[in-house]
């Protein structure tokens, strides 16, 4: 599980966290969104940006509840290359 690497490699600041798991990403982001959330109220660090798939590999509901549930720490959503929006997908926090 993802949160558990930022655990135990005591990740405490991250740029930019890119998935690319072949239709899991949508998946991966769901289950760290907790831990996420608990950072992100006591003041510890989260990814400033969040690149992740968002092609037919990954279900349109698991992309839309994953840019709901970020967005309610911050991040807003677009896609990482215009020529092909259906491709990538960035969550970003300014």
């Amino acid at each position: 599980r993802l949160f558990q690497i930022f655990e135990n490699f005591n990740v405490t600041e991250l740029n930019l966290l890119k998935l690319d798991t072949e239709g899991h990403d949508c998946e991966i982001l769901l289950d760290t969104f907790n831990y996420f959330f608990e950072n992100y109220k006591s003041n510890k660090q989260i990814p400033k940006n969040i690149l992740f798939e968002t092609n037919e590999l990954n279900s349109k509901e698991n992309i839309k509840r994953v840019i709901d549930l970020y967005s309610t720490l911050g991040y807003k959503f677009k896609p990482y290359r215009e020529e092909t929006p259906d491709s990538d997908g960035l969550l970003y926090r300014t």
